[in-house]
């Protein structure tokens, strides 16, 4: 079990580390108390969106 709080959550992760993900983009309380799983960084929508913007800018 990798989220205790909401295994139910768990599939979330387990779908990133199969696709090899860069990023997980949520909302949920739950995956996101984690921060990161395996090396892949998790991040709110507004996280995310500032991400997105820096490396648009450039």
């Amino acid at each position: 079990m990798i989220i205790e709080d909401d295994p139910d959550d768990d599939i979330v992760i387990a779908c990133a580390i199969t696709a090899h993900a860069d990023m997980i983009i949520s909302g949920d309380k739950h995956i996101l108390n984690i921060d990161k799983y395996e090396n892949i960084p998790i991040l709110t929508v507004p996280d995310y969106l500032c991400v997105w913007l820096k490396l648009c800018l450039y």
